[in-house]
């Protein structure tokens, strides 16, 4: 054995023993490990049932329909992230500190003021959706509606369901907001989809499949809106609401474009694909990406918990602690990345069989993506440590320009290799994202979010 291979043997060891270890300690860190385990498990019988609802939807819907369906979802999954207009970020930021800091008056206003704004907003979007779909109706896939009219209807209501899940996550209750769309919403859905089939399989189309799902959203906000309730301090509303000078509308507009950016990086191949190539085309990469999205698990499972965590200690000025807490998340997200895309390389062509046989046609696309995925993983938070620092614009910044090579390439990539196109151009995009987020994170924190030292530190600017 080298030595350079002991090392790397020693550096992983290592690794988990103090991994396992953290589990049980008390303090910040131990909160980030239990929380990544618990948020992961949840996000692995989420994706379980993602998976299984997908399959089945392929199987019962086949490939045209079953890539309408993919493509309506991804234009309401940008419509999701304008309603929201960026306060997601600001309410897991600001409530963690106003809660730290018990100050119950700006609390109740930051809740008032969501509620308020929230549903202006969402009724603007949806209108102007409808507006805008109604002008453009001959330059849509065909057979596109009336299920995209029923499908806009449901965008408000999965809006709120993702503000009151950043709610209480902004008051540490992680897990708790994944219970209602992970444990009820998704089975629910799942539940749904197999009995509307077994009974009515002659009306089963894309607009049956929308219908079902703005049921499961429903009782999604339901009981979010209830656990929230029981969340929030009685102080709070014994409080009276107070306001700062800076609007959190100002706070939010950075937010609004990072996830925007962020909504049309990930959405620009379907919706492209749908454009450019066929609705069939959309199906064979949906599979492939969300294949892929597994392992990006780790990743999102650490940033829910790591999200506070990095707020409390920049404020208290805690940048070594912070830096050890970051350190060890990334070793967790790279091996645990690495083992799961290897994994799913392997098995490739046997999963997206379970999809159905025509769409094994997707796996040189399920490589790209996990190439992509690694290389996601293994730059480590970087994008959470600059929003939940104040450094936003720095974050808008490196997805905008991701967003805007991603489809100029999609635009040039698409006719020439459709699918593999899109994946190249993803890939690409993703690559760049984190090279200009890992600059800015080293220079602005000082803090190296990779897990081997990759960018090294610098004294923060």
């Amino acid at each position: 054995m080298t030595k350079s291979s002991g090392k790397s043997n020693q550096f992983y060891w290592g690794s988990i023993q103090t991994l396992w270890g953290n589990v049980f300690s008390e303090g910040l860190r131990g909160y980030l490990v239990r929380g990544t385990f618990g948020t992961f498990g949840l996000q692995m019988v989420s994706t379980g049932f993602g998976l299984v609802t997908n399959i089945l939807l392929a199987r019962f819907l086949g490939t045209k329909e079953y890539g309408l369906y993919t493509y309506i979802f991804a234009w309401i999954g940008l419509l999701v992230t304008i309603a929201m207009f960026g306060m997601g970020n600001v309410l897991i930021r600001e409530i963690s500190a106003f809660h730290t800091k018990k100050e119950w008056g700006y609390l109740r206003g930051l809740i008032q003021w969501t509620i308020t704004r929230g549903l202006i907003i969402f009724i603007l979007v949806v209108f102007i959706a409808m507006t805008i779909g109604w002008m453009m109706q001959e330059y849509l896939p065909s057979g596109i509606f009336p299920a995209f009219w029923v499908a806009l209807a449901i965008v408000p209501f999965l809006a709120a369901t993702n503000l009151i899940s950043a709610a209480l996550q902004g008051f540490r209750r992680v897990l708790v907001s994944k219970i209602p769309s992970v444990l009820i919403r998704a089975p629910l859905l799942l539940v749904l989809i197999v009995f509307g089939y077994q009974f009515y399989p002659q009306a089963f189309s894309t607009f049956t499949i929308i219908v079902l799902s703005g049921i499961a959203i429903g009782v999604d906000l339901i009981v979010g809106s209830w656990w929230l309730y029981k969340t929030i301090p009685r102080d709070v509303f014994r409080s009276p609401a107070e306001f700062p000078k800076k609007t959190w509308l100002y706070s939010a507009l950075p937010f609004l474009l990072m996830m925007g950016f962020f909504e049309l990086n990930t959405r620009i191949p379907t919706l492209m694909l749908g454009s450019l190539a066929d609705i069939q085309a959309v199906g064979f990469y949906n599979v492939a990406s969300l294949v892929s999205g597994l392992v990006s698990f780790i990743l999102m499972a650490v940033n829910v918990a790591l999200g506070p965590i990095i707020s409390s200690l920049y404020a208290s000025g805690e940048m070594n602690r912070l830096q050890r807490i970051v350190t060890l998340s990334a070793r967790m997200m790279f091996l645990v990345g690495c083992l799961v895309a290897l994994l799913l390389a392997v098995l490739r062509y046997w999963l997206l069989d379970l999809f159905g046989p025509e769409f094994q046609e997707a796996g040189p696309i399920l490589l790209i993506l996990l190439l992509g995925q690694v290389i996601n993983v293994a730059a480590g938070s970087v994008g959470t440590l600059l929003l939940m620092t104040g450094y936003e614009k720095y974050v808008v910044t490196a997805v905008g320009i991701s967003t805007v090579l991603v489809f100029a390439l999609n635009m040039f990539f698409i006719p020439l290799w459709g699918g593999m196109g899109a994946a190249y151009a993803t890939v690409t995009g993703l690559v760049l994202w984190n090279v200009l987020l890992l600059h800015q994170v080293s220079r602005r924190l000082g803090i190296d979010s990779t897990a081997i030292g990759l960018f090294g530190r610098y004294k923060a600017t």
